[in-house]
């Protein structure tokens, strides 16, 4: 069952689970880059102020953050696949009322709508992913959720050659709707049914998964798992010490994922070209969602033999390093010397750093460390600190290119990006290959785990 082939990949429905879950992926990631394409048509059309953009924008992001906090309690309620089907409601409503706008106001009330979907997916996915999937496939099945968002980046740019903003709008339904059909045909996670005590519906969910009936040594683990979970009790306190770590990473990697600057580049590449001097800013976007997405291919295949570690480290210190020259280039720019090649290469190498690691790999170990008890309540609060980022990096971006200008926007995306790079040294455990309950053993005070038969564990970590 946990064989690293592409055979065992493909045994079961945890493929097809894991895929089905990530087509939500793709409506966060139109959500995200629809305004690239659309918000200097929107803006003539409806007359729009600089500020009412930027708001529109950003907007999204008050509805994903209500999303993320309530993900995480109907994840516990309607169960973990319901929940990622349950995106549909919100995804239909937002995109539909968006596409009729005649007003600025109908039209910030179909983004915070739409924004409200994509909070409650950005939970919902990785958690239902990582629990669907064996340990040596975690990596690779967690990934494709970025792959899919980033396939729904490069389909918002592609369309945005030839559609108006209302015809994205209505094609931006479509991936939550393909989601929920697909998702009739796998079942829920193990873990979901062992919270509630529906022992034997858990067994047959594994069973469903690995496509095996030999499935006891991993069911054993999960049920310790989850009576230890109950045995801590709906009440247990996230600042208790042995959980102070994981809740301190998966916050922090939470805040750097958008305060890089990926996210404020997604939502104004298109703008961003166009100070570039790009001669077609809207054609140089799509190459910059193509690039993305390979990069994010990249990941799918690298992520369980490379581990976390390496590729996050790698990650943040190219895109602080390609931050830079961004930023180089405008300062440049503003001098009177162009050199447009400087910016186009200096951009499509960030996306790609960001593809292979801080994007997919922030989703993917934030659900990994989270013990069962706290992964509902933390991974909602960790979500939501997420999208607060992202709407402030997409409100602040104009502002900020005005204040420090545009060469001083990207140098501070580049010190932020270093920071990343430092916290993740000295902060951040590898979890390649080990159980979710495994992971958890590293965390565990020396007290608590010296008779721990994962402790060999700890003693990898340190020797690190």
């Amino acid at each position: 069952v946990h064989g690293g082939t592409f055979d065992t990949m493909l045994a079961g429905k945890a493929a097809l689970a894991a895929f089905g879950a990530s087509i939500n992926g793709m409506s966060l990631g139109m959500s995200l880059a629809y305004t690239a394409p659309s918000l200097d048509d929107i803006q003539t059309e409806l007359g729009l102020t600089d500020f009412e953009s930027s708001f529109f924008s950003a907007v999204l992001c008050i509805g994903a953050w209500v999303g993320a906090i309530s993900g995480g309690r109907l994840g516990q309620l309607l169960g973990r696949k319901r929940t990622v089907m349950f995106v549909l409601v919100p995804s239909l409503i937002g995109w539909f009322l968006i596409s009729v706008s005649r007003t600025f106001a109908i039209l910030c009330i179909g983004r915070v709508i739409a924004g409200l979907s994509v909070g409650i997916s950005s939970f919902a996915v990785p958690a239902y992913i990582a629990e669907v999937s064996s340990r040596d496939h975690r990596g690779a099945f967690g990934t494709i959720n970025q792959l899919q968002i980033s396939i729904g980046i490069l389909v918002a740019y592609s369309l945005g050659t030839f559609l108006d903003w209302r015809g994205i709008a209505i094609c931006s339904i479509l991936p939550s709707l393909t989601c929920s059909l697909v998702m009739m045909l796998v079942p829920e996670t193990p873990q979901w049914y062992l919270s509630g005590g529906r022992t034997e519906e858990a067994k047959q969910s594994l069973e469903q998964l690995r496509g095996v009936s030999s499935v006891d040594e991993e069911f054993e683990e999960m049920k310790i798992g989850a009576q230890q979970a109950k045995k801590d009790g709906d009440d247990v306190s996230w600042l208790d010490e042995k959980y102070r770590k994981p809740v301190r990473i998966a916050l922090c990697m939470m805040l750097f994922h958008p305060t890089s600057g990926a996210n404020a580049i997604v939502f104004f590449v298109t703008q961003i070209f166009k100070y570039a001097g790009a001669d077609d800013a809207k054609l140089s976007s799509v190459i910059f969602g193509t690039v993305k997405f390979a990069g994010t291919i990249l990941a799918v295949f690298v992520i369980d033999k490379a581990g976390r570690r390496p590729l996050l480290l790698i990650s943040c210190f190219g895109m602080g390093v390609t931050a830079f020259g961004l930023g180089l280039f405008f300062y440049l720019r503003s001098v009177g010397t162009t050199h447009p090649w400087l910016a186009l290469s200096m951009i499509l190498t960030y996306i790609t750093f960001f593809s292979v690691g801080l994007g997919p790999i922030t989703w993917l170990i934030v659900p990994e460390i989270l013990p069962v008890e706290l992964r509902a309540k933390v991974g909602g609060i960790a979500t939501s600190v997420n999208w607060t980022g992202i709407f402030l990096m997409s409100l602040t971006f104009k502002p900020l290119m005005d204040a420090v200008e545009t060469y001083g926007a990207f140098w501070f995306y580049s010190a932020i990006c270093f920071i990343a790079f430092t916290f993740v040294y000295f902060m951040v455990p590898e979890t390649k290959g080990r159980s979710l309950e495994e992971i958890q053993a590293i965390f565990q005070p020396r007290t608590v785990v010296n008779d721990n038969p994962h402790k060999r564990l700890l003693d990898e970590d340190e020797s690190r």
